[in-house]
């Protein structure tokens, strides 16, 4: 709500309030008078009751612009208490004069001489005093209540935003730490080449490269990618590895074509391809045999990438796996908390799997 607006809703609030307490109260008026043998016209009690409570919802604006411009905590305690007996007597003060004037312009009705204003208005102030302290108490601690909540809102509100902000930051700085460390160890993978004088091997190596570098270097602000698209890095990456290893890399992915299009996080499989790759050589002669495959169980998404190498031991863990997956581990759970979950396991048939389970969803968050 703009600073203009509020006003305006501060006074429309102000008078709704005012017309049904007023009601009551002139309903309370009409019932008290007929039960004491003295009934009176309907309309002499709205006239008797209903200004009372349009004068206080008349001066309830600016009590609440007062309560906004000068917060409690800027001032002691002394200095407040002085404040607000200004305030609860000028309130009254101006309560009982409109209060009188509605009444002399509406008119009350009653017989006889009508006394001056000013003595109407003094002995108004001393008969209902009580009572107007009383209700400006109740609309200052109304005024409070919501003046409170609303800045309990606002602070939450901005927590809410400063963790969000937080969060991608956090999410930046692990994206640029998981780069380099990526690109690092393809280029590895060409000096080896160069140094065995493997020169057609490196130059294969250094165009597949290239693709690799568009992903890694590309700086779209997503944290989240269609699996597809996942799926297209990890195999420029084996691209790079098939070329280092001379064929002895065997490297399947079985994702059904429903689950293309969901969302995971962006370089979430390749760490967990290179792991693969790197301890599931065969002592013997070097080969590997890595997959990838990804189903949808109920509402979660689990990805595995499988190796046929010596497996992990039993206490391995990924947070105790090198930057790569250390990485993995920390980037899910910042983007999805307890909802996720990240295991290192020795297959049954032989060698590792390293699976990932996420909320299943199509539409990036």
């Amino acid at each position: 709500m703009t600073q203009r607006a509020r006003p305006y809703a501060s006074v429309a609030i102000a008078l709704g309030a005012a017309t049904f307490l007023g009601l009551i109260a002139s309903a309370h008026h009409y019932a008290a008078m007929a039960a004491e043998g003295t009934p009176m016209p309907w309309r002499h009690a709205m006239v008797m009751e209903l200004p009372f409570w349009y004068a206080a919802a008349l001066l309830t604006p600016a009590l609440v612009e007062a309560v906004r411009r000068w917060p409690d905590r800027s001032r002691s305690r002394a200095a407040r208490v002085l404040e607000h007996t200004v305030i609860a007597l000028a309130w009254i003060v101006a309560q009982t004069f409109l209060e009188i004037g509605a009444r002399r312009l509406i008119g009350t009705g009653l017989p006889g001489p009508q006394p001056t204003f000013i003595d109407q208005l003094w002995s108004t102030i001393v008969w209902t005093f009580p009572v107007k302290l009383l209700a400006y108490v109740g609309v200052l601690g109304a005024i409070y209540a919501v003046t409170y909540y609303a800045r309990f809102r606002e602070r939450e509100l901005a927590a809410s935003q400063l963790e969000t902000r937080l969060a991608e930051t956090r999410l930046q700085l692990l994206r640029a730490q998981l780069n380099p460390h990526f690109l690092f160890n393809a280029m590895n993978s060409i000096a080896v080449l160069t140094r065995e004088q493997r020169s057609s091997e490196a130059v294969a190596a250094v165009l597949a490269l290239s693709g690799l570098l568009r992903d890694a270097l590309r700086d779209d602000g997503r944290t989240l990618v269609p699996l597809r698209e996942e799926l297209g890095v990890v195999s420029r990456y084996v691209d790079v590895e098939q070329v280092r290893f001379a064929g002895q890399l065997a490297f399947s992915v079985d994702v059904p074509p429903e689950l293309l299009d969901s969302v995971v996080p962006s370089f979430v499989l390749q760490p967990l391809v290179e792991n693969a790759i790197r301890h599931g050589r065969a002592p013997s002669d070097g080969s590997a045999d890595v997959a990838v495959r990804a189903r949808a169980t109920g509402e979660m998404l689990t990805l595995t990438v499988w190796d046929d190498g010596a497996g992990p031991h039993e206490t391995t863990r990924p947070s105790d796996s090198g930057i790569g997956l250390r990485n993995v581990r920390e980037r899910l759970a910042q983007l999805y908390g307890s909802a996720q979950s990240f295991s290192l396991t020795r297959a049954p048939s032989g060698g590792t799997i390293a699976e990932i389970a996420i909320p299943l969803s199509h539409t990036p968050a």
